[in-house]
């Protein structure tokens, strides 16, 4: 079950990702924080399907668990981040 909470929390982080996104369309010339966690997911992704692909009756460890969540806070705190400074850009903007 907990397998399953984990995967439905990496399909909402990229779905989150994929919506902010298409909010706040920012040209940059560098890759977004949010663009780098969206690869970062899909490859996480890719590489669980390799994983259970091999043995599938084979349960993900406790380490590989905990790394997943460390990883899921991690790309959450780095897009509020960059939320944070959007919304600190427009509003120097606005008040300027």
């Amino acid at each position: 079950m907990k397998e399953k909470d984990l995967k439905r929390k990496q399909k909402e982080n990229k779905e989150v990702l994929e919506n902010e996104k298409d909010k706040d369309p920012v040209v940059e010339t560098e890759t977004s924080l949010e663009e780098e966690a969206a690869k970062a997911a899909a490859m996480e992704a890719e590489a669980g399907e390799d994983f259970s692909d091999e043995n599938p009756e084979e349960k993900p460890d406790k380490k590989d668990l905990a790394i997943a969540d460390l990883t899921d806070r991690l790309k959450r705190s780095m897009a509020e981040f960059e939320n944070f400074r959007k919304r600190n850009e427009k509003e120097k903007d606005y008040h300027v």
